[in-house]
């Protein structure tokens, strides 16, 4: 499997080393990448991780914008 640094996210070895004769040439296939991280405390006992909860709305704004308002009919931007 593989090893990833999970304080920065970086890819530490061989990517898809597992199983073996299988999985170097399923790696192939999709391009190594690192892991996605984020900020975490602890307060009180809890974990907290810093997230974007508007990270659904910020995609969608352009696409609804476009597709349903009247606006965007008008000047073409929906295209």
């Amino acid at each position: 499997k593989p090893v990833f640094d999970l304080t920065t996210g970086a890819l530490k070895g061989e990517w898809c080393p597992s199983p073996p004769l299988i999985g170097p040439l399923l790696g192939k296939l999709q391009p190594a990448r690192d892991l996605l991280t984020y900020a975490v405390r602890e307060s009180n006992g809890y974990v907290e991780a810093l997230i974007n909860v508007e990270a659904r709305k910020d995609f969608e704004e352009d696409y609804w914008f476009g597709l349903l308002d009247a606006r965007g009919k008008a000047t073409g931007d929906y295209h």
